[in-house]
């Protein structure tokens, strides 16, 4: 399995910056003079962070410590389908006297990292959440 298989597109991550989330991860996309497009960057240090690396590229854990826990009630579950061969994620409320769970949003993509960062894409454009109030 291949680093890019478990962090954010890079498409989806240059969306995450664009709405202004915080750019703190291990992996970014490349944006130094000397690599390659394309590529990405192991980081640790706190001095290349400060540098203008193109944008984070999350891992599915570091998105789950962003995402909120509850909306208004509702929750977020993530679970791979084995029918549709993908990760999915939903926001849902559970309700009294209903059989199935009230969903707020739902989505579906191949990689568990991806699916997490358009919800979190979906909810800051919903205007659900502050990109400001975000930290891993």
């Amino acid at each position: 399995m291949y680093l890019e298989e478990h962090v954010t597109s890079e498409e989806l991550s240059r969306k995450l910056k664009e709405l202004g989330v915080p750019q703190l991860s291990f992996f970014y996309w490349n944006g130094l003079e000397d690599l390659p497009a394309s590529s990405l960057t192991f980081v640790l240090d706190e001095y290349i962070r400060d540098r203008k690396l193109s944008s984070s590229a999350f891992l599915s854990s570091e998105l789950g410590e962003m995402l909120p826990k509850e909306l208004d009630g509702y929750s977020w579950r993530t679970l791979k389908t084995p029918t549709k061969g993908a990760w999915e994620i939903k926001y849902r409320k559970l309700e009294a006297g209903r059989r199935h769970p009230v969903i707020l949003h739902q989505l579906s993509d191949p990689s568990e990292a991806n699916v997490r960062a358009r919800m979190l894409i979906w909810l800051i454009q919903a205007r659900l959440v502050d990109p400001k109030t975000l930290s891993i």
